[in-house]
C-alpha cells in the first residue's frame, strides 16, 4: 500500500513514520525548500507520550525533558505571584516539554530523511493522485494525508472548510538563551495577559505571553513590547525576559478553525493535525491531538485490507475527541483573556476549586489509548 503525505510538520511526520511501522509505502511532500528550525517549545502531556510509544520514540522524547525537581509547583497565579490554582505534582512528572525543533528532527530521522521531499508544493489532490505547482503529479496512490496545517490548501479547496478565526489574542514565544532556576510551573494570569513558564530538559526555558489584542497590532521591538506588559510580574517573569535575546522572541497572531472539520476523509484524502482541527494553544494539545490522529490512523489501516472501513471508523472515532478538545481549549482561552471585573470574579473561583477537581478534569483530558482493530 502506498501513501503520500502533504506536509512535514509534526502531524506529516508523526502520520508517515506510522504508516510506515504499519507496512506502508510512505513519500511525505514539503513545500519549503529546507527545514528551518523553530525556537520555541511545546509539551507532550501523557496522551502524546501514549502515541510517542507506538512509534517507538517515547524514551527518546522523555529523555529530553530531564529531571523534574522535588517541591515544584504547578498552576495559576496571578501577576503578584499568589497562586489561583494548582495542579498535582504528577501533572508536571507525566508530561515532557520539549523544543519543537527537536522533537521534529527525533521523527524526521526515525522515519528517514530519505522518505521526504522539499520543495514539491502540492496544489491538488484526490483519490490516487497529488498535483505539484509546475504540473508534476504523483499517481498510484492508495491513500491523501493531508497534513498542511491550519492554512491547508487542501482543506480549503473543499465546500466544508469551516475557515479560520483570529482567537483575539496575539502572543509572543522564546526559549532562553541559557538555563534559568524556577520554583513554579504553568501560567501567571493578569487582566488580557497571560504568562506561561516551561522548563526544559537542559535548564533553559520555553515561555509563552499573550495580550488581548487586534489581530495586524505589531511593534518595532518585540523585546520592548513584551516587557513593558509583563517586566514588573512575579518571579521568574523578569528572570526569564532578561535571559532572553530579542531575536529570539517571535510574535503571532492566535488563531483557529472556526470548527473542526466534520468530515475528514474525502475518497481516499484525510485530513489530519491542525490541517484537520487547529485549535487555540490553551489546553497544550495541538502536537498531541496531531500525534493521536497519526498513530490512531496507522492502527486502523494496519489492522485491515478495506482502507476506506478503516477511514470511516477512523473519522467516527477521532472528530468527537476534536470537538471535545477544541471547546476545552477555547473556552480556557477565553477565561485567561478576561479582563475588569469578569477577570476578578474568575480569580475569586479559581481560588476555592479544589486542585483534585482540576487533577480529575486534566485526566480526562489525556486519557487516550490507540484504537483497537
Amino acid at each position: 500500500m502506498r501513501a503520500a503525505v502533504v506536509g512535514a510538520g509534526i502531524g506529516g511526520l508523526a502520520s508517515a513514520l506510522a504508516l510506515q511501522r504499519a507496512g506502508w509505502d510512505v513519500l511525505v511532500l514539503e513545500r519549503a525548500p529546507s527545514f528551518v528550525p523553530v525556537g520555541s517549545g511545546l509539551t507532550i502531556f501523557p496522551n502524546g507520550l501514549r502515541a510517542l510509544e507506538h512509534l517507538g520514540l517515547r524514551d527518546t522524547v522523555a529523555a529530553m525533558r530531564g529531571s523534574v525537581r522535588p517541591g515544584l509547583r504547578a498552576g495559576i497565579r496571578d501577576p503578584r505571584g499568589r497562586w489561583l490554582a494548582t495542579w498535582s505534582p504528577d501533572t508536571v512528572a507525566d508530561a515532557a516539554v520539549v523544543e519543537r525543533s527537536r522533537l521534529h528532527e527525533v521523527l524526521l530521522g526515525a522515519l528517514g530523511a530519505t522518505r521526504v521531499q522539499t520543495g514539491r508544493e502540492v496544489v491538488a489532490a484526490a483519490t490516487g493522485v497529488v498535483r505539484l505547482a509546475g504540473g508534476d503529479e504523483v499517481t498510484g496512490l492508495d491513500l491523501v494525508v493531508a497534513a498542511d496545517g491550519i492554512h491547508s490548501r487542501l482543506r480549503s479547496a473543499r465546500t466544508d472548510d469551516p475557515g479560520i478565526r483570529y482567537a483575539g489574542y496575539q502572543a509572543w514565544r522564546a526559549v532562553t538563551r541559557e538555563p534559568v532556576a524556577t520554583e513554579a510551573v504553568g501560567e501567571v494570569w493578569g487582566h488580557a495577559r497571560r504568562f506561561g513558564v516551561a522548563p526544559l530538559g537542559d535548564g533553559r526555558v520555553y515561555w509563552f505571553a499573550t495580550r488581548t489584542l487586534p489581530p495586524d497590532a505589531s511593534s518595532t521591538d518585540e523585546s520592548s513590547a513584551v516587557a513593558e506588559l509583563f517586566g514588573r510580574w512575579c518571579d521568574p517573569v523578569p528572570r526569564l525576559l532578561a535571559a532572553t535575546d530579542a531575536a529570539a522572541i517571535q510574535r503571532l497572531p492566535i488563531e483557529r478553525l472556526a470548527a473542526p472539520v466534520a468530515r475528514p476523509v474525502d475518497g481516499r484524502v484525510v485530513l489530519v493535525g491542525d490541517a484537520a482541527h487547529a485549535m487555540t494553544p490553551d489546553v497544550g494539545q495541538g502536537a498531541n491531538q496531531a500525534l493521536e490522529d497519526a498513530v490512531s490512523l496507522a492502527a486502523l489501516l494496519g489492522a485491515t485490507a478495506d482502507v476506506d472501513a478503516a477511514l470511516a471508523r477512523w473519522s467516527s472515532l477521532r472528530v468527537p475527541r476534536w470537538v471535545s478538545v477544541s471547546r476545552q481549549a477555547r473556552v480556557a482561552g477565553r477565561a485567561g483573556q478576561l479582563r475588569g471585573a469578569p477577570a476578578r470574579v474568575r480569580d475569586a473561583v479559581l481560588r476555592v476549586v479544589p486542585s483534585s477537581l482540576l487533577d480529575r478534569g486534566t485526566a480526562a483530558l489525556h486519557a487516550w489509548e490507540p484504537p483497537e482493530a
